[in-house]
């Protein structure tokens, strides 16, 4: 039986993601060899497995869960809650996160997540609900404008960004 086994996973700035499967029995079973494993799998895909991943440890209680509020703008619009986060990591460009969760009273609310690869404006990939990237895209540059007006995005060089709020 296999002790140990982690996964080490790599954006490769597309829409997929590579991931790397130490499979071993000892934690230095990869100087002697182990077993490695590669594969590319598309977003949309390790976004299901996320999710199921959620579900489990939710069903066994023991998920925590944090909500970041700084580099994030959320705003309520026909029965949505929208809600854009800025990523900027440090070797990559900055892209962003736009979720859309339906207010209306149902038993399994829609949770609609879009990813934009290069913070433009443009959506470029949807990761989670049924809404089409047209219609998604037609609320994401509706939350843009809103956002840009009120101060809460700022555009920097060719990106549209979450601005960032100072902690006081």
């Amino acid at each position: 039986m296999l002790k140990n086994s982690f996964f080490r996973c790599k954006l490769d700035g597309s829409t997929s993601l590579t991931m790397k499967n130490r499979l071993s029995s000892s934690p230095r079973a990869e100087s002697r060899g182990a077993v490695l494993q590669f594969f590319s799998i598309l977003l949309s895909e390790a976004q299901r497995i996320y999710d199921y991943g959620l579900e489990k440890v939710t069903k066994e209680n023991k998920l925590i869960v944090r909500v970041p509020s700084s580099d994030r703008y959320v705003h309520e619009s026909n029965n949505f809650q929208i809600e854009i986060r800025s990523f900027r990591p440090a070797n990559a460009q900055p892209f962003n996160e736009f979720k859309m969760i339906d207010k209306r009273p149902t038993v399994c609310p829609e949770v609609v997540v879009v990813v934009d690869q290069n913070a433009d404006g443009t959506l470029d990939e949807v990761l989670k609900g049924t809404l089409s990237l047209e219609k998604a895209q037609a609320r994401y540059s509706e939350a843009i404008e809103n956002g840009l007006s009120k101060g809460e995005l700022v555009k920097v060089d060719d990106a549209i960004l979450v601005k960032v709020k100072i902690k006081q």
